[in-house]
């Protein structure tokens, strides 16, 4: 069901395509290009939507993910994740 989604969503898109590339073109030309890019309001709104369920869900259920860290685990691995990762 959500493929079908999305694929609609693309589908319908109002992206110029000149406009798309010539963006392209600019970020190929970026000292600092990012990994990921939304091109057109669709496409934004879909990344934002995913980003902000992804972080509910993580915030919801954060104690039962923290609670399955094994007993013999690494302390200094998880020093060496970010601090967005790891709250004290």
């Amino acid at each position: 069901m959500q493929f079908s989604y999305f694929a609609f969503l693309y589908i319908i898109s109002d992206v110029d395509v000149l406009i798309a590339a010539k963006a392209m073109i600019k970020i190929s030309k970026s000292s600092d290009p990012p990994m990921r890019i939304q091109l057109g309001p669709d496409a934004l709104h879909v990344v934002r939507f995913k980003c902000a369920t992804v972080l509910k869900d993580a915030e919801e259920w954060e104690e039962l993910s923290r609670s399955t860290v094994a007993d013999d685990a690494d302390p200094a691995f998880l020093e060496k994740l970010s601090p967005v990762t790891i709250r004290k």
